[in-house]
């Protein structure tokens, strides 16, 4: 009977209501920045692995370079190429800030393109130059090459993936009005960077 009174008087029911939303509130808020520092963790995860990856094929430019010095001293413009585009790439750093804008990861993916049509340039000439293709290191290093690569699209596409599922969490509603309150962090761009398979595609 005394919590049926109590239930009746309805200043009290209105508090319990209060209580009771606050605590629906402080749950969901826990929730949601839990989800959101996932979210964060997993994005600087497969940036990290996106750029360790491309950062490797970059230091490859050098290598084929030498191989075509040796091999096929003759291509001389392919030399150039190679290690101009290495020595372009070591003056770039590429920070997790880029994906903030799209001019900055814009800025990044034209650079990965620039490395990829100097390596695009040497499988179009290799047929030309048969003991430069009949090496052993070269096969050894385009094998490596091919591994990256493959490292590179499996990273570039989990981290859209997590990408995508950050935007969500700030822009889309009911979520995204804890962000409103508090971090207010901005929507990511997604990144795009080639591989030699997709810039031959893009190319035809």
């Amino acid at each position: 009977m005394a919590i049926e009174s109590l239930l009746q008087n309805r200043k009290i029911k209105a508090g319990l209501i209060a209580i009771a939303s606050i605590l629906v509130i402080c749950l969901s808020s826990a929730t949601w920045i839990d989800k959101f520092q996932r979210a964060e963790k997993n994005v600087h995860q497969y940036w990290e692995m996106l750029t360790k990856n491309c950062d490797q094929r970059v230091e490859m430019l050098p290598q084929f370079a030498q191989l075509v010095q040796y091999y096929a001293p003759q291509a001389k413009d392919l030399i150039q190429t190679l290690n101009a585009s290495y020595q372009f790439a070591k003056q770039y750093h590429a920070s997790e800030q880029l994906l903030n804008s799209p001019a900055g990861i814009n800025g990044y993916s034209k650079l990965q393109n620039q490395i990829v049509g100097a390596l695009f340039q040497m499988e179009q000439q290799i047929s030309t130059f048969p003991n430069l293709a009949q090496s052993k290191q070269y096969f050894m290093l385009y094998k490596q090459l091919n591994d990256v690569e493959l490292q590179i699209f499996f990273a570039n596409k989990s981290l859209n993936r997590q990408i995508e599922s950050y935007n969500r969490l700030i822009t889309i509603w009911p979520e995204a009005w804890f962000n409103a309150i508090y971090p207010r962090a901005k929507s990511l761009y997604p990144a795009s960077v080639l591989t030699l398979e997709s810039f031959e595609k893009s190319r035809n």
